[in-house]
């Protein structure tokens, strides 16, 4: 989703640049940067970033948008940790508005739509599915995973357009184009993600941080 000037308030853009500042500032203070020093994680991470910025230039949208495209943002939550997929998503949101979608005015904003909204719900619902439901895998792709994903870009829906109408967007624009378009990006979304998870932790489990052999492969 490209939040621009011409959709979202000016107080809405502040504020959303304030909550991006201290959200990224407390990612890059708790980032678990020893990671980063196993072998190839770096390249895995860098790589991952590369191919959803890529991803991010296919969009969808009517009219005056906003316009929507697939966002990773559980791919990274569950891969990386909340803290470092913070970190490359506000580079995803700061290289798609140098690219000309969204603007950097609105930076802020759409980093908090797209990233922080996202990656909480995300990393939220993956603990309460570890504490509550049993550990297995078939948990760990279609709910953490896809379930999961598909509830985050709900929440990105939701707040979207909440954002859109406080801007002054007529609300017809909002059910009969955007809202259907979302819709129809859901289950891609989730799809997409349970299929990247399915194949890390069958063929790299060692790049997925969120993920114990012990856990889902033993039941410990």
């Amino acid at each position: 989703m490209d939040l621009t000037v011409a959709l979202a308030a000016p107080a809405a853009r502040l504020c959303g640049l304030l909550i991006a500042a201290v959200a990224l500032g407390l990612a890059l203070w708790r980032a678990p940067w020893w990671w980063l020093r196993k072998p190839g994680s770096v390249h895995v991470l860098g790589g991952a970033t590369v191919i959803l910025l890529a991803l991010w230039q296919l969009r969808a949208g009517i009219g005056l948008g906003p316009w929507l495209h697939l966002l990773g943002a559980t791919v990274l939550t569950l891969m990386f940790s909340w803290q470092l997929a913070l970190c490359a998503l506000a580079v995803l949101v700061l290289a798609s508005a140098a690219a000309g979608h969204g603007d950097l005015a609105s930076a802020g904003l759409n980093f908090c739509v797209m990233g922080l909204l996202p990656v909480l719900v995300s990393y939220t619902f993956a603990r309460v599915v570890e504490r509550w439901l049993a550990p297995n895998l078939f948990i760990y792709v279609f709910v953490t995973s896809f379930i999961g994903a598909a509830i985050a870009v709900a929440a990105v829906t939701a707040t979207g357009g909440l954002v859109v109408l406080a801007g002054g967007i007529a609300i017809d624009h909002v059910l009969d184009n955007y809202l259907p378009t979302a819709i129809l990006i859901t289950f891609p979304e989730a799809f997409a993600t349970g299929a990247c998870m399915t194949l890390a932790v069958v063929y790299r489990p060692a790049w997925v941080v969120s993920f114990d052999d012990r856990r889902y492969l033993h039941g410990r």
